[in-house]
């Protein structure tokens, strides 16, 4: 969930009911500050997300494969993705887009780095009045792939965003 702002945009969006999580006491913290209701916050100890098998219509990752440093945690993250899902159920996983490596947009920009390989580190630079870095992983679009459907989900599709309106730069 980390702070909060997408299960507040997918509230906005008509969800009945968000639930968000994350490993982070922190992040769990500053989730809650900003805290909506109709919007609950959990944190997950260990590997296993606090919820029922098969008790969510959908679930949405947004940049939370990119920061781990193995396809095996991944693939162990989107089976525990799939136990909670209703069968049928969807998944969305937002992420960086390999191409976006070299490249500056409006929030944040990723440092160049030369012939770069599935799971070579990369740095995330966070704009802002205080800007930070963050250390991600390179993934590809196949890495991606992989790893959903050795969770088991039957069909992955991959889309890019269309850049258009006030905030936006140009996407490759």
């Amino acid at each position: 969930t980390g702070a909060g702002r997408s299960a507040r945009l997918l509230q906005t969006l008509g969800a009945q009911r968000v639930i968000g999580v994350d490993h982070d006491s922190n992040m769990i913290q500053q989730a809650k500050l900003n805290e909506v209701n109709g919007i609950e916050f959990h944190q997950i100890q260990g590997e296993k997300i606090p919820l029922d098998d098969h008790s969510v219509d959908a679930a949405v990752t947004a940049h939370v494969f990119v920061e781990m440093r193995t396809k095996e945690e991944m693939v162990r993250a989107a089976r525990e993705i799939a136990r909670v899902l209703k069968p049928g159920g969807k998944l969305v996983v937002i992420s960086t887009s390999p191409h976006s490596v070299g490249h500056d947009y409006v929030s944040y920009r990723y440092k160049p780095k030369d012939n770069l390989q599935s799971g070579d580190p990369i740095t995330c630079v966070v704009k802002g009045d205080n800007p930070f870095e963050i250390d991600d992983i390179y993934w590809t679009e196949e890495d991606y792939a992989d790893v959903l459907k050795d969770a088991g989900f039957a069909r992955v599709q991959v889309s890019y965003p269309v850049s258009s309106g006030e905030g936006w730069l140009e996407e490759t």
